[in-house]
């Protein structure tokens, strides 16, 4: 025991790097091993052992970390530039992967200087996630529904409807409904343009607009944000039925979806420059390891 504690006062007034060079040669000798001690209140204790001496090695490890190693994720825009805000330096840099979804925004906070290389192991990231409501419209997109189906859905999702106004979506979701067991016998353009399905009210009696007509619009007006964090914005959808007498299916289709995921990917990224001040590169693949 005083051997190894002869070893350990001779150590102990060594430097870091004179430790260093010591568990080098002593590993290319085939003679070091470590390990470390599980301490209760003091957690583990990095040990060497060097043939039949321990060396303590916690004394040379330092109190703080030598950098920043982190990887965060947020889904918020907001929380992803006031994170950058926290953190950031001259050199550091975000990467944009915007071409398809995934949609992604990768900030470097220790980036890569004009003159010398960092670590760039402080890493945060933005994923645009995509809002209920978007998903719930895009599962739907280019459906074809009975008419049951059909009016459950326009009910379900009559606050993202801006036009026509809830009232008449409301009607025309109820009148669907209380026709599901009727036949329908033909369409008619009405003066405003819609398309009007007239129902034969010789299956049974109900009550519907005039002359048993039920009004269809041309097109919806939906207010939606594609992603959590940013603005709704409007989009159009074409309604769509197939009427082969008596049978009635419906559904719609979404005008431009991708155009309107652009822009709002766009508004993201512009976003982020303004509040961070820092410059987005658009890149298809950003390799951090």
């Amino acid at each position: 025991m005083s051997h190894v504690n002869d070893v350990r006062q001779r150590l102990s007034g060594l430097d870091g790097s004179a430790v260093r060079e010591i568990v080098a040669l002593a590993s290319e000798a085939g003679g070091l091993r470590t390990s470390q001690l599980n301490h209760d209140g003091h957690g583990a204790i990095p040990l060497a052992v060097v043939g039949d001496v321990i060396v303590d090695l916690s004394k040379f490890i330092p109190e703080e970390p030598d950098r920043i190693r982190a990887s965060v994720t947020h889904n918020s825009v907001t929380s992803f530039c006031d994170y950058l805000n926290r953190y950031k330096s001259d050199e550091s840099t975000v990467f944009a992967s915007v071409l398809e979804a995934p949609y992604e925004f990768t900030a470097i906070l220790d980036y890569h200087g004009k003159v010398a290389a960092n670590w760039g192991t402080h890493i945060v990231k933005l994923v645009l996630t995509e809002t209920d409501e978007w998903k719930t419209w895009m599962q739907s997109d280019k459906s074809s529904m009975n008419q049951a189906e059909f009016a459950i859905f326009i009910e379900d999702n009559l606050n993202d409807i801006v036009e026509p106004d809830g009232a008449t979506m409301l009607e025309l979701a109820l009148n669907l409904s209380a026709t599901q067991e009727c036949g329908f016998k033909g369409k008619l353009n009405l003066q405003n343009g819609d398309v009007g399905l007239v129902v034969d009210q010789q299956t049974e009696a109900v009550a519907l607009g005039k002359n048993g007509e039920i009004a269809i619009p041309k097109e919806l007006s939906i207010k939606l944000s594609p992603f959590r964090g940013l603005e709704q914005k409007t989009i159009s959808a074409r309604f769509r039925y197939n009427l082969r007498p008596p049978k009635l299916t419906l559904g719609y289709q979404m005008i431009r979806p991708k155009e309107l995921i652009d822009a709002m990917v766009g508004e993201a990224q512009d976003l982020i420059v303004s509040a961070t001040e820092l410059p987005v590169y658009v890149a298809s693949h950003v390799d951090t390891k």
